[in-house]
């Protein structure tokens, strides 16, 4: 809170692992303790016999993204879509891996981008899309006072509205 410029970076859609059109904030966000228009969820479903999580967020400029999550035993499935647009720009899902996970392999298996983690006790996870993967560091902020590097995966689909991946172990 004391850090102006740290707590503005930690506030921004861009800190959070969330559909989105790049560059855009889905709140507006102005001063360290101040939000204008907020982003909203429209709707929120869980489908028990599916294990399927639905929903649907509506940001300042009025814009639709659809989050669907599918749990099954070792995986989960993420769909993301933009269902309305109203701002130009690239649509990205963003996954932010914690401190201390190391990407072991990045490479591609017919059309799947395949990237193998690794956490710090050695247990491994993998994520696979047909999106394209762009690796880059990230700051992470766990605790008051403390910061450290970590990797963020970018996925874009310039074909569709619609990017999806699984986390396997």
């Amino acid at each position: 809170y004391q850090n102006k410029n740290i707590r503005q970076l930690c506030r921004e859609t861009e800190a959070h692992n969330l559909p989105l059109i790049q560059h855009q904030e889905q709140s507006d966000i102005w001063e360290s303790f101040r939000i204008g228009k907020r982003a909203k969820i429209t709707k929120r479903t869980y489908d028990k016999d599916n294990k399927a999580l639905e929903v649907i967020i509506e940001d300042q400029y009025s814009q639709e993204l659809e989050r669907q999550v599918v749990f099954s035993t070792n995986k989960v499935k993420i769909y993301d879509t933009l269902l309305k647009r109203t701002m130009t720009g690239c649509f990205i899902s963003l996954i932010h891996l914690a401190p201390g996970i190391k990407i072991e392999s990045q490479f591609k298996d017919k059309d799947k981008n395949l990237i193998e983690c690794v956490l710090p006790k050695g247990q491994k996870f993998s994520i696979i899309t047909e999106a394209n993967v762009r690796i880059s560091d990230y700051i992470s902020f766990p605790e008051f006072g403390k910061s450290i590097s970590a990797k963020m995966l970018t996925l874009s689909n310039k074909e569709s509205e619609t990017i999806d991946y699984a986390i396997k172990w």
